[in-house]
């Protein structure tokens, strides 16, 4: 598995995965009004102090993880991820 900063190419698979997630739960992902960031996730993430990063096994996208500020508390972001 190689974890990544997301890039353009990746929008479809990205747009899959989630909509398939969120259909287990009896919704619907829509990215023509509320959920427009994940047309263009790495442009949005960078916009907003944050990053975007996809899990990726076989060429194919199987998890995505995001982070922004908040612009609350001091200020300090500390993030870990790790590849087991």
């Amino acid at each position: 598995m190689k974890i990544r900063s997301v890039i353009k190419s990746d929008v479809p698979q990205i747009i899959k995965l989630i909509s398939e997630v969120w259909a287990e739960y009896d919704c619907i992902l829509d990215t023509e009004n509320e959920d427009k960031y994940l047309l263009a996730p790495d442009d949005y993430f960078h916009t907003q102090n944050g990053e975007f990063w996809i899990a990726e096994s076989d060429r194919k996208i199987v998890a995505t993880v995001a982070v922004q500020t908040s612009g609350r508390g001091n200020g300090g972001t500390e993030i870990a991820l790790r590849e087991r």
